[in-house]
Parts: C-alpha cells; sequence; structure tokens
C-alpha cells in the first residue's frame, strides 16, 4: 500500500515540463542464481513470480525517466559443503530509478533501459540469524511498447537486476598527491520477464 500512496504523490509531483506520463503495472517471472560466498558455502534463490509498477516521465521526445517497484516471493536455500539445508520463504523489493529510450515514435516501439536504486532481501520464516538485508542494485533491460490507441498498450520486456555489495576501498598518498578507490562486486543476477498495460496520460 505504500508503494502505491509513493507512485500517486509522484504523478501529482511531475514537473510542467513534462510531455506524458505512463503509468504501467506489471507481471512476470525472475529466474534468479546461485551465490557462492566463501569456497564452502553458497546460496541458492530459486526462481518465482514478480510483480509490482513503473512510472515514465515524458522529459523529451522518446526520453523517459522512470521509477519501478518490482518484488519477488521464491525460496532460497542455503548449502554448505554442498548439503543443501532446509528451504525458507524469502520476498525480494527492487526499488529503481533510471531511463528509458524508445527507438520509434510509431505504434510498436522498442526500448532500451538503464537505472539504479536498492533491493531489500528478506527471509520470512526464519529466526536463528540475520534476516533481512539492504543492496545497492542496478539494472539494464529492453523491450517493446505497442500501443493500440493514444492511451492504452501493452509493454512486454526483459531486465537484468544486479545487486552490487560492497567489496573494498582505500586511499593511497605519495609524494605527487592523493588518490582513492571503491570496488564492488555482483553475487548474483536476478533475470526478470514482465509484461503490463499501459495507462498515458498527458500529451
Amino acid at each position: 500500500m505504500k508503494n502505491i500512496l509513493f507512485l500517486i504523490v509522484l504523478v501529482f509531483a511531475i514537473p510542467s515540463k513534462a510531455q506524458s506520463v505512463e503509468i504501467t503495472p506489471i507481471y512476470g517471472y525472475t529466474f534468479s542464481g546461485e551465490s557462492n560466498y566463501y569456497s564452502n558455502f553458497s546460496l541458492d534463490i530459486k526462481d518465482g513470480d514478480s510483480f509490482g509498477g513503473i512510472l515514465s516521465i515524458e522529459m523529451a521526445p522518446q526520453v523517459y525517466v522512470e521509477f519501478m517497484y518490482q518484488t519477488t516471493n521464491a525460496q532460497m536455500q542455503f548449502k554448505e559443503f554442498a548439503y543443501p539445508t532446509e528451504r525458507y520463504d524469502s520476498r525480494f523489493d527492487h526499488y529503481q530509478l533510471g531511463s528509458l529510450h524508445e527507438f520509434s515514435s510509431d505504434d510498436i516501439r522498442p526500448f532500451l533501459k538503464a537505472s539504479l536504486g536498492a533491493s531489500y532481501y528478506r527471509i520470512l520464516n526464519s529466526n536463528s540469524f540475520n534476516d533481512s538485508s539492504w543492496e545497492f542494485s542496478g539494472s539494464i533491460g529492453g523491450g517493446v511498447k505497442i500501443f493500440f490507441n493514444e492511451r492504452i498498450g501493452l509493454r512486454l520486456q526483459t531486465n537484468l537486476i544486479l545487486p552490487m555489495r560492497w567489496s573494498g576501498g582505500g586511499v593511497y598518498c605519495g609524494p605527487y598527491g592523493c588518490s582513492g578507490g571503491t570496488s564492488f562486486h555482483v553475487p548474483l543476477v536476478h533475470w526478470e520477464v514482465s509484461g503490463g498495460l499501459i495507462v498515458k496520460m498527458g500529451d
């Protein structure tokens, strides 16, 4: 409910220069993989249904700013020395802000998209360990919009959601100045295939 209210607030907070707004409820399926944490310990995340919504604000012809919320219900299983433990019910919430570029203004519009945000992982039926975690994440994807008229269309897309974990960082200073950096790694990849009905408002 809080996520729906947030989308409504965004609609009414759209800047006046926005040309049009698209609201798209989405439903699909997410394929997840296995993450190796240590040499003898891994986490296997099962595939599951996903749903959510996308708010797209057209800021220039065929260029959109997008907010996406997506949630997936799936099971996860820990493995130590290749021996699996029991399965745990889990839920993953992804919050992404990014941009989308269309390659046509006709009724059929291929697009590419990219975004950054955060992902929230929760285990629902275990009290034996830390059962929630926030992770920095990004996504890249593409698809097609098919418009039946000026206001209604169909959005089909595929999307890679990439949680990123901080690996390390540091600062080095020498006789010629200082430099520093940080590094991230992607512990697992979520591949989402989804679709939804577009409702378009504005010009």
